[in-house]
């Protein structure tokens, strides 16, 4: 009979076939719950309130802007408005951990969050539109 374990573990290991092999079970399964709707949205409320902070808010505009429909949930295409830079991960020192940086793209006419997760460790940089 398989060996099963109820409980969930957090591995340090790569494989799932380490994670057999350690605990000399027949079988490995890996779940996991990432919901990038919600992570998104996450993203553009650091974004959205670090501007709103910053004072430009006379930028923002609340009503027209889809990211606030996004964001309160009302619609589900935050994926339009948040994004993922492409560089390279950096990863140095830091003087926060977190960073966050509001950017007025005149080409694009646009007010931009850039946000940094864990700012020294190799992380992505985040993009979102807010207006």
């Amino acid at each position: 009979m398989p060996r099963l374990l109820q409980e969930p573990i957090a591995l340090s290991v790569h494989k799932p076939s380490e994670a057999q092999e350690r605990f000399g079970a027949d079988d490995a399964v890996v779940t996991q719950n990432y919901k990038p709707i919600e992570f998104a949205r996450l993203i553009s409320k650091i974004a959205y309130s670090f501007a709103f902070a910053e004072r430009a808010d006379g930028l923002l505009r609340y009503e027209a802007s889809p990211i606030v429909r996004a964001i309160l949930g009302e619609t589900e295409d935050v994926g339009h408005w948040v994004g993922t830079y492409t560089d390279p991960l950096e990863a140095g020192p830091r003087e926060h951990m977190h960073e966050v940086t509001i950017v007025q793209r005149e080409d694009r006419h646009w007010l931009e969050g850039q946000v940094k997760l864990f700012a020294d460790a190799p992380s992505p940089l985040y993009g979102a539109i807010l207006s």
